[in-house]
């Protein structure tokens, strides 16, 4: 397939030939055409020029009757004889006319049959028009001397057959040179185009995992070498900034787990002690949900740094995805009693896929807890289970509060809340469908979202399904 930017190439290309080519024809059209025709007529006055000095002796040129002139022309001592050898008979691409008065008393024996129709022609002396005789062109030049009145032509046929075999033959090359063109152009262009397709490739391959991988410099010196050294060294920043980041990221998770844990086993120990009064009670209830906050975020920071380093290698196994979810349900099930909502599982076939058996629970409790918190009172959870083709396909719809649609394409994006403060109430971080989507895609599979506000939401999960 030829990409724009290389059909722009090719079509240049193939343009600029295309130019050449009908420049060089014009060229050769009209100035081999005229400077063919200046050298005949620069001849046929040189000749003309040499008639009228052979005329010019008075004395011995005939004088203008037809009597007088029937005798002489074939003559060798008399001039006009002379005229004839020089031009018609000599070369028969001549023709000679000779007019006494408006009579004509000489044509050149090649044309004799048209004695009868030819009229006197109107021209100025040492002028060269073109005229047609016997439906063959002719540059013709008059002299006028004692009374006669002479016209010497060349044929000229030649540049207009001449002419006629330049355009056959541009015609002829002119469909060879666009393919010609055509091929030559996508030659040159994927050769030329080579480079940037590796740097295209190169660049597709680099993501948070492989930031240390850099473009080959190609061994030129040019525009693209230098493209490349600035690519690399942009890549090069942003490897520095994305490794502080991730460090940073890694060290506050673990620095912050640490005291988490152990001022969490405190507050629940001070909880146990019966001599602690109720509202220092309640405010450690309210420090301790904070805890298990701030626990669950970092927990999720070290997930989220292990799945972008690649630090954390997950095993694949044969899981039981009707098993998993028949696990989740029951637990769903207690979480839904306190909002009254009717959870159902329906699972349509039995099936089995190749994965990581805690991720797929991790993947698919994280959706059918968000369906619970964001729920309405009285309002429902359907999970369903089908195979479809060679994908595993698992639905989780709900009667929720819904996305709005300008958000959705945003929900799997890290530490992103539709609703910062009902999430942040509801202990979310806006981490949990990011690691989400990261599973589905670890699992070569694809998460699908439709929802409307106020109505609900429907996440779609396709795994595929080997055997």
């Amino acid at each position: 397939m030829i990409g724009h930017y290389k059909f722009r190439i090719i079509l240049w290309y193939t343009s600029l030939l295309c130019c050449i080519i009908t420049a060089v024809f014009i060229l050769l059209y009209l100035i081999l055409g005229y400077q063919l025709r200046n050298e005949i007529d620069r001849i046929l006055l040189k000749k003309a020029n040499r008639i009228n000095s052979l005329l010019r002796n008075s004395r011995k040129t005939p004088p203008c009757n037809r009597r007088f002139f029937d005798f002489i022309i074939g003559k060798r001592h008399y001039r006009f004889y002379n005229i004839r050898e020089y031009t018609d008979i000599a070369d028969d691409k001549y023709i000679l006319l000779a007019y006494c008065a408006d009579s004509l008393m000489y044509i050149s024996r090649k044309y004799s049959k048209l004695k009868n129709s030819l009229k006197k022609f109107d021209i100025r002396e040492k002028s060269t028009p073109t005229k047609i005789v016997s439906g063959i062109p002719f540059s013709i030049t008059p002299i006028f001397k004692n009374g006669y009145s002479i016209y010497l032509g060349y044929e000229i046929s030649i540049i207009y057959l001449l002419k006629r075999r330049i355009l056959n033959i541009f015609l002829m090359i002119f469909p060879v040179g666009i393919v010609l063109s055509i091929g030559c152009g996508y030659l040159a262009t994927r050769s030329s185009l080579k480079i940037i397709k590796t740097i295209t490739k190169t660049a597709n391959r680099i993501s948070s995992k492989n930031l240390s991988e850099r473009i080959i410099v190609p061994s030129e010196k040019d525009e693209i070498s230098e493209l490349v050294v600035t690519l690399n060294s942009m890549i090069d920043r942003l490897e520095k900034s994305f490794t502080m980041v991730q460090q940073f990221s890694q060290d506050a998770a673990h620095e912050i787990r640490t005291p988490l844990t152990i001022v969490r086993g405190e507050i629940e120990e001070l909880l146990k002690d019966e001599r602690c009064p109720e509202y220092i009670s309640n405010i450690l209830d309210n420090v301790l949900e904070e805890i298990q906050y701030l626990t669950s975020t970092s927990n999720k920071l070290l997930l989220i740094h292990g799945f972008d380093t690649d630090k954390i290698k997950y095993h694949f196994t044969s899981v039981n995805l009707n098993k998993i979810l028949e696990e989740i349900f029951q637990d769903a099930e207690v979480l839904s009693t306190e909002k009254k909502l009717n959870i159902k599982l329906d699972i349509k076939d039995l099936i089995q896929v190749q994965g990581n058996e805690e991720l797929l629970v991790r993947l698919f409790w994280n959706i059918i807890d968000n369906a619970i918190k964001y729920n309405k009172k009285n309002g429902s959870v359907v999970i369903t289970l089908e195979r479809k083709e060679n994908n595993a396909v698992v639905c989780i719809r709900d009667t929720g509060i819904g996305i709005p649609e300008e958000e959705i394409p945003r929900i799997f994006d890290r530490f992103y809340r539709v609703d910062k403060s009902r999430s942040r109430e509801l202990g979310g971080s806006g981490l949990g469908l990011s690691i989400c989507k990261w599973i589905v895609e670890l699992h070569k599979g694809e998460i699908k979202v439709e929802s409307q506000l106020s109505i609900g939401s429907k996440f779609t999960v396709f795994l595929p399904v080997f055997f």
